[in-house]
């Protein structure tokens, strides 16, 4: 009986350690991506490719959060450009830090 008395202390003990920290004990950061377009005929948009994750799109000026990640160096990179260019570096690679504050980086864009 004390055994087992024992082991339910035990587990009960451990038990605000399991799932108190809902990021797995990863640090976890916000990366800004901000898109500054000039020149006649921009679109409305582009593709923004963030290394691990999906393409999502982008406003030709504007921004896009991401969500939690986890902290380390990734590529980013403007895509469907169409008659546009990137003014420095593309793709880049931007490390996320531990939030806040945010990761930022931010395109510049000429289209013609």
């Amino acid at each position: 009986m004390k055994a087992k008395l024992i082991l339910v202390l035990l587990i009960l003990a451990a038990l605000p350690a399991c799932g108190s920290d809902p990021t797995g004990g990863v640090e976890r950061g916000v990366l800004v991506v901000i898109t500054e377009s000039v020149g006649p005929n921009i679109p409305a948009t582009y593709t923004l490719n963030v290394g691990g994750f999906p393409p999502t799109p982008i406003s030709s000026n504007g921004e896009e959060v991401s969500p939690p990640i986890p902290v380390g160096p990734y590529s980013v990179e403007l895509t469907d450009l169409a008659n546009c260019a990137v003014q420095g570096q593309n793709p880049r690679t931007v490390q996320v830090v531990e939030s806040p504050p945010p990761s930022e980086t931010t395109f510049n864009v000429e289209c013609t």
